[in-house]
């Protein structure tokens, strides 16, 4: 039936008498679906109009099974289910793309071109995904004390420790940072399982390939060789061990020609129980 006529008696949440056209029902600032099958509710505000009247707000307050409702004055819309194509747009076309209850491999969400694009899609299992896809630079970048920046645009940024001129592509507040050159910034850091490096420093030892260095180059901790030289040791509880030609045991101080792992057999011997040892001695001197 086509036809146009006020429905009698019928208010609408406004107050209003609607008017029905070709299945769409009108009101002041109302359009509604003939199958509309959902509840909204009005509320009066603090705001009046400037004959004086009060200002109503709508809101939903059961969701419908069916239909569309707009509300054109405060631009809210209701709907059971809709699409928007807008822009000649598809799933994967050009402009904007709206579905609201989307099947398994179709998208809520599209936005863009094949090149350029957004995307929030239902995978084939049901499942949420999001895909972004952009020819030119990205940026994320929040604000405030824990603020984070992602960017394919390296910027410099106030990191702790930064060195001069560092510009950094990824951070999370000041303790936290990637720089375009690819060093991690990292404060108060704790490190689970192995960690490999060839250079660089770790608290003022200059490490090597296979060794450690102190800063001034005396002291050199090497792996390879399994010694130590150079500088002093003191306070240490070093056993098994060789320095400078020296042996240490549990409870003797083997020095000179030894045998390693016998202790006392060396040229010069002493051990914690006061012996003292000369092994091939030809000459014996002391001086007081």
């Amino acid at each position: 039936m086509v036809g146009i006529w006020l429905l009698d008696g019928q208010d609408t949440a406004s107050g209003h008498k609607e008017l029905y056209i070709n299945a769409t029902y009108m009101s002041t600032g109302i359009l509604r679906s003939n199958n509309w099958n959902g509840t909204v509710g009005k509320k009066a505000t603090s705001n009046k109009d400037k004959y004086g009247r009060t200002i109503y707000t709508y809101e939903i307050t059961r969701a419908p099974d069916a239909g569309l409702y707009l509300n054109l004055d405060e631009g809210k819309m209701w709907a059971a289910s809709f699409e928007l194509n807008a822009g000649n747009a598809s799933e994967d076309g050009n402009g904007l793309y709206l579905n609201s209850a989307p099947v398994n491999s179709q998208k809520w969400f599209y936005v863009g071109d094949t090149n350029n694009h957004m995307s929030f899609a239902k995978n084939s299992s049901g499942k949420s995904s999001l895909e972004l896809k952009m020819q030119g630079n990205f940026t994320l970048e929040t604000t405030g004390t824990n603020a984070i920046y992602f960017s394919n645009t390296p910027t410099d940024l106030a990191i702790d420790n930064k060195e001069t001129n560092e510009k950094f592509v990824l951070a999370i507040g000041t303790t936290f940072a990637v720089s375009s050159a690819g060093k991690l910034y990292v404060k108060g850091a704790r490190v689970d399982g192995s960690i490999y490096a060839e250079n660089g420093e770790i608290g003022g030892w200059q490490i090597g390939a296979n060794s450690l260095t102190s800063v001034d180059g005396k002291i050199v901790l090497n792996s390879s060789t399994n010694t130590i030289s150079g500088g002093t040791l003191s306070g240490s509880d070093i056993i098994g061990s060789t320095i400078s030609g020296t042996g240490i045991y549990a409870d003797t101080l083997d020095i000179g020609d030894y045998t390693k792992g016998s202790p006392g057999s060396g040229a010069f011997s002493v051990s914690n129980d006061g012996t003292l040892i000369i092994n091939n001695a030809n000459t014996f001197k002391v001086t007081p």
